[in-house]
């Protein structure tokens, strides 16, 4: 059970639109800004983690697509 299982399909394939989204922009954008003497710049950590939240995502969408009897979450009381 990964950390999107909550997630209903259209949810799941939404998030994959967002991470990947995100992950283009930050592939093809400036590494960094500045303005007067304020600067930022982007961390290399942040692709990793974008990579592999869309792996976590895929992984799921993978899973529910492989089960034959899809099941809901459990909930605890």
């Amino acid at each position: 059970m990964g950390i999107y299982s909550h997630l209903t399909n259209a949810e799941l394939i939404a998030e994959r639109d967002k991470l990947s989204a995100a992950l283009s922009a930050r592939l093809t954008g400036p590494i960094g800004t500045a303005w007067a003497d304020k600067r930022t710049q982007y961390s290399d950590g942040a692709i990793k983690e974008l990579r592999a939240a869309l792996a976590e995502v895929n992984a799921e969408i993978d899973r529910r697509s492989s089960e034959s009897t899809p099941r809901g979450p459990i909930y605890l009381v």
